[in-house]
């Protein structure tokens, strides 16, 4: 499955008046991957309990992904929820291209969802790629529901 910080939102997204729901590239994160893009079939600030959307990563790699991880962390209003370091191939099987993913100009296409019993509050997350202790790329998502 996708990397978690996306999926996460199947069972702890959440709400608050004051939130502001976004997926975007980690602030000042610097990793292998460059250019990375981040985009919804549908605007993501529009999505609520029970969407179903594809999210399409773009980014270019120096080097091929042939393994790794994907070091997930997230909290919910606050209290942390997850704190998990997934096997990366693993998390990118659902996407083609999957491991080994070529250097170069990469597009990857992975079905998401926001599941309908989701918790309420404020879901921070973030997905960070490595390989061999080199960061590749970073992924925040805030969800409001």
């Amino acid at each position: 499955m996708m990397f978690r910080a996306v999926f996460l939102a199947a069972f702890c997204v959440a709400a608050a008046s004051a939130c502001t729901q976004q997926i975007s590239p980690c602030d000042g994160f610097t990793g292998t991957a460059t250019n990375l893009k981040i985009t919804t079939d549908v605007p993501f600030d529009s999505l609520k309990k029970g969407d179903t959307y594809k999210m399409t990563l773009e980014y270019d790699l120096p080097a091929p992904i042939t393994k790794g991880h994907d070091i997930v962390k997230g909290t919910l209003s606050g209290i942390p929820v997850v704190n998990q370091d997934d096997n990366l191939c693993d998390d990118l099987s659902a996407a083609k291209p999957s491991c080994p993913v070529p250097a170069g100009h990469v597009v990857q296409v992975f079905d998401a969802s926001i599941s309908s019993d989701t918790p309420s509050g404020t879901l921070d997350a973030t997905s960070t790629w490595t390989d061999d202790g080199k960061d590749i790329l970073c992924i925040h998502t805030t969800i409001c529901v």
